[in-house]
């Protein structure tokens, strides 16, 4: 959608949404129901309150576009960073085989540093709090050091290094211990799966050998695949908010992705530091 198609699309939404409940609220007027006063009068009150609120967002979203076009209308001004550092992918850079599949971009610091907190995945809209909880928590006796946030914001921050990959830290509901983890993609949004405590060795004509952090579907007509085609780059995290690894692909079966596999964490964390020596994976707050 283009920039202008969008502001069109988010206005006709927001003016639509005051005239329906303009609309809703004459009809309660000119037809009073009195043989149900209070709840009468309590719909009123809702209506008045529905348009009072639709009125304000008309209000902040006209002043967003108004930001958006004196800041953001010329593409140049839509840069907010550049990639720095793009090496080659590959799997033969040592002897363990991992994949190496990453970049670094350079954000620009104006357009960041004021508003950046650090790394958050919003957990809320596909999933319900309880079913988070749920799929982090499989087995009550045993729960991992997991609390849903208030304001849906959960941090990312720190890596799984290479012991505890292999080393499960938590029972599922039928007491065999097992790891949880999750992402949230560009394609299949959030979803959650269950990580092999075994790496994975993978064989592919063009790619060669390499040995991959394997994530299985997690199950149920809800959850679907763990990840698809344009979910490649995203973090696997558990539920302590550790990088688990960096997503790269699948291994597709029909219409089903039942196998994803992804660039340890700690080695990502390894080709950064050899890169940029001060890079710190255990920034706790952002200044």
């Amino acid at each position: 959608m283009s920039t202008v198609a969008a502001r069109v699309h988010l206005r006709s939404i927001s003016l639509g949404d005051v005239r329906q409940f303009a609309e809703q609220l004459a009809e309660l007027v000119a037809n009073p129901d009195e043989e149900d006063a209070t709840g009468y009068q309590q719909d009123l009150e809702n209506k008045e309150s529905d348009l009072k609120k639709v009125r304000a967002d008309v209000g902040i979203l006209g002043d967003f576009l108004k930001l958006l076009k004196s800041t953001w209308s010329d593409p140049i001004d839509r840069i907010v960073g550049w990639v720095d550092w793009a090496p080659k992918i590959a799997n033969n850079v040592d002897h363990r085989r991992y994949t190496r599949d990453i970049g670094v971009i350079t954000l620009d610091e104006d357009k960041f540093i004021k508003n950046f907190k650090g790394n958050f995945v919003y957990l809320a809209g596909k999933f319900t709090r309880d079913e988070i909880i749920a799929c982090f928590y499989p087995n009550a006796a045993n729960p991992p050091e997991f609390e849903y946030p208030k304001n849906h914001l959960f941090r990312l921050l720190g890596f799984v290094d290479a012991a505890a990959l292999s080393n499960p830290y938590f029972l599922d509901k039928n007491n065999n211990p097992c790891f949880t983890v999750a992402k949230d993609g560009q394609t299949t949004d959030l979803t959650f799966g269950r990580q092999s405590e075994l790496e994975a060795y993978t064989c592919r004509d063009l790619a060669g050998e390499s040995w991959e952090v394997a994530v299985l579907n997690w199950g149920g007509w809800k959850h679907g695949n763990f990840s698809a085609k344009g979910d490649s780059g995203a973090a696997i995290f558990n539920a302590e908010g550790k990088l688990v690894a960096i997503l790269h692909s699948g291994m597709p079966r029909g219409k089903s992705n039942h196998v994803t596999f992804g660039t340890p964490g700690h080695y990502v964390e390894q080709l950064i530091k050899e890169q940029y020596p001060d890079a710190d994976f255990l920034l706790h707050e952002v200044r």
